[in-house]
This record gives structure tokens, C-alpha cells and sequence, in this order.
């Protein structure tokens, strides 16, 4: 950010890091040297190196009749701001840098996401012990339906989880290694 404002005090507003900084920050997607100049305030509002600019966007965030407990709809937010759907994004994640919890609809769009990848994987091993069990091998029939009473669970607390956004929800690294350990029996 400091480079882009030295960058615009020199005049050097030509350059392809100037404008796509400017393109990141705009309503508009303009990225000339006034479209910086209309959103330098925005940025040096929330974007510094110091926790000044994380309670100055709750701030804000509340005046502008948002809380943190809301589930936040980060296009709204952005024309809220005057801003980009991006520039939204990165405040959100400097907020959960400093501990705090906030819920995008995409949180949500992302718990239903994996709710339907495990359901649908469930739906597999169903029909994987339904053949073993037809086919007499009651051992995989059985490490099948352990597996499946896990994945029961699993979708149980996601859902619980998206119901409240903020008990447990799998990371992308829990939920892959899972998906590999399930692909691997």
C-alpha cells in the first residue's frame, strides 16, 4: 500500500502493479491515478500494519448496521464500503489474524459444500456394503458400516455446525485426510 502511495505522490500511475492495486480497491474496476486518489481513504482507513485499522472497519462495520454475529454477505459489505468484493475479503481475514470469528455466506455455501461431498460419499459406501454384503464378505460389510457410522457423524456435526457457524467444522486438511483414509479401504 505504501509503495502504490509512494508510486501516486511520483506520478508513476502507468505501472501494471499500480493499476492492478487500484483495480483491487475500485467499485468501479477503473485504475487510473484519480480511482487511487478516490479510494485512499478507504485504504489507509483499514489497511495499515497496526490494529487501528481492524477496529476502525468494526467500527464501521457496526454504524453501518453489521455486526460480527451476523452472517456477513461480503458483496453487500462491499458496496456497504465502496469497495471491491476482494478488498472485503482481505479485511475479513486481517479479522481473523486478530482472533475474531466472522461468518461469509461462503462459510456457509462451504459447510453445505462438505455436508453433500460426505453425504455423497456415505451414499457410496452404502452401496459398496450392500454388494459386499449380498456378495457374503461380512468383514468388508462390516469395516464398510464403521465407516459409514463415522461419516453418520461427521455429516451430523457439520450440519450442527452450520445450523450455529460456530461449533465444529472440518478443515480442508481434516476433510481431505479423511476423504484419502475412506478412498484407501
Amino acid at each position: 500500500m505504501i509503495e502504490a502511495e509512494n508510486a501516486y505522490n511520483r506520478g508513476e500511475t502507468d505501472t501494471d502493479e499500480f493499476k492492478a492495486l487500484t483495480r483491487l480497491f475500485s467499485s468501479t474496476g477503473l485504475d487510473t491515478a484519480d480511482e487511487f486518489r478516490r479510494n485512499y481513504d478507504f485504504i489507509a482507513r483499514y489497511f495499515n500494519d497496526n490494529r487501528e485499522g481492524i477496529e476502525n472497519f468494526l467500527a464501521d462495520l457496526q454504524s453501518k448496521g453489521f455486526g460480527l454475529n451476523d452472517v456477513l454477505n461480503t458483496d453487500e459489505l462491499a458496496k456497504s464500503f465502496g469497495t471491491t468484493d476482494t478488498a472485503i475479503q482481505m479485511i475479513l481475514d486481517k479479522l481473523h489474524d486478530y482472533g475474531y470469528e466472522v461468518l461469509t455466506v461462503k462459510d456457509e455455501l462451504d459447510a453445505s459444500a462438505q455436508i453433500m461431498a460426505k453425504t455423497d460419499e456415505m451414499m457410496q459406501l452404502i452401496q459398496q456394503r450392500a454388494v459386499a454384503t449380498n456378495s457374503g464378505d461380512i468383514a468388508t460389510a462390516t469395516a464398510l458400516s464403521e465407516q459409514i457410522a463415522t461419516l453418520t457423524q461427521d455429516i451430523t456435526k457439520l450440519s450442527e455446525a452450520k445450523e450455529g457457524m460456530g461449533g465444529f467444522v472440518l478443515t480442508e486438511s481434516e476433510y481431505n485426510a479423511q476423504l484419502e483414509y475412506i478412498k484407501q479401504l
